[in-house]
């Protein structure tokens, strides 16, 4: 015998209603709802924060951020949006060499988009390119789209495992590491992390940092890690990992094989104008509370075309757009034309050596 449609319309508005109530999740991995209908995660369990506080003496390190877990454990999720959606796209005016990175994005957020619970997660991803092509750049403007927090950690410097697992209680000056930091700052339970140079990881043969990595780009095991100095296991299978490299060589092929490999070529003429003006944009925006908006929004085509033509990358077309900025404020500081936007002129952009000159070091000898 068939539901008649009322019953049945009712079922589906009871089923939404309860899905809809507050839900605090208690277990790791559990996810759960807060009172804005927004989804929910459960990073750690409270019982173990619990057990890990009664164990510890009095005065011990580790009481503040094992305190901090405890009352924090639970935190919402960041979701994709058809705004969201738009915004990634639009993303191809400022990055116009980076299509085929946003066209894997947005492939990847709109099959998540028709989830029930559209959660933002992306796979673990490496931009592959020359240094200078805007690669860290386009991640951090990718985390601001997505409205993520994130972190970078320069992979140059990083000499053991210690900088991802934090350090043993034992040690002076022990603190968690920087992914128990992230899930601990963030808003949200699944946060952005910046892996830049990842192909410049070295490090103690002894604390070798891709060991670490082998199991935070699992999602399995991602569920299960463990900070060294909290001494609770960690949720962190919902951060969103991104990494740059100008190299594949240096890195084993067990990372690899975790990494979705994207390769970013060098812009062209026409598409380093198009960065140009979106660097020009990006300083306004930077400096919108003290100068930005006495300068026009837009560059001329004469300036645009001067910085495509020279070997700056987007670094160094910052700089030079800010100093550019400074002799046009020098050359105007004794008039009084405050409500003029002013516009910047070739003659202003002092384009010097894409690097800087290194100079040998050693003694004279006669």
């Amino acid at each position: 015998m068939a539901v008649p449609y009322s019953t049945r319309q009712r079922c589906w508005s009871a089923q939404a209603d309860r899905e809809s109530e507050p839900h605090q999740p208690s277990r790791r991995g559990e996810y759960g709802r807060d009172w804005r209908g927004r989804p929910t995660l459960c990073l750690a369990e409270r019982e173990q924060c619990d057990d890990a506080l009664h164990a510890l003496e009095r005065g011990s390190r580790r009481r503040k951020p094992l305190l901090d877990w405890r009352v924090h454990r639970v935190k919402p999720l960041a979701t994709v949006s058809a705004t969201m959606l738009g915004a990634v796209d639009s993303l191809r005016a400022d990055f116009p060499n980076f299509t085929g990175t946003i066209d894997w994005l947005s492939a990847q957020l709109s099959l998540t988009f028709l989830s029930d619970r559209p959660i933002v997660r992306l796979p673990p991803v490496l931009l592959l390119g020359p240094p200078g092509v805007g690669k860290t750049l386009f991640i951090t403007r990718l985390a601001e789209v997505l409205d993520l927090d994130w972190t970078e950690i320069a992979c140059t410097s990083v000499t053991a495992s210690w900088v991802l697992t934090g350090n043993d209680a034992t040690w002076n000056e022990a603190k968690p590491g920087r992914v128990a930091q992230l899930l601990q700052e963030s808003r949200t339970a699944n946060p952005l992390m910046l892996l830049d140079e990842i192909d410049k990881l070295g490090g103690d043969y002894r604390y070798v940092p891709v060991d670490v990595l082998h199991g935070l780009l699992e999602p399995d095991s991602a569920k299960r890690f463990r900070d060294e100095l909290l001494g609770i296991d960690v949720d962190a299978s919902h951060i969103s990992w991104m990494c740059s490299a100008n190299s594949l060589e240096p890195l084993p092929d067990s990372i690899l094989s975790r990494l979705k490999v994207i390769r970013i070529a060098p812009p062209t003429a026409e598409q380093r104008r198009a960065v140009a003006r979106s660097v020009w944009r990006r300083v306004l925006c930077e400096h919108a509370a003290t100068w930005g908006e006495r300068f026009a929004p837009e560059l001329d085509e004469a300036v645009a075309q001067r910085l495509a033509d020279s070997p700056l990358e987007p670094r160094a077309m910052r700089r030079a757009l800010i100093e550019a900025c400074g002799r046009v404020a020098r050359r105007v500081a004794t008039r009084d034309g405050r409500c003029v936007r002013y516009r910047l002129r070739p003659d202003d952009i002092v384009v010097g050596s894409a690097k800087p000159e290194r100079r040998p070091i050693g003694f004279v000898t006669d």
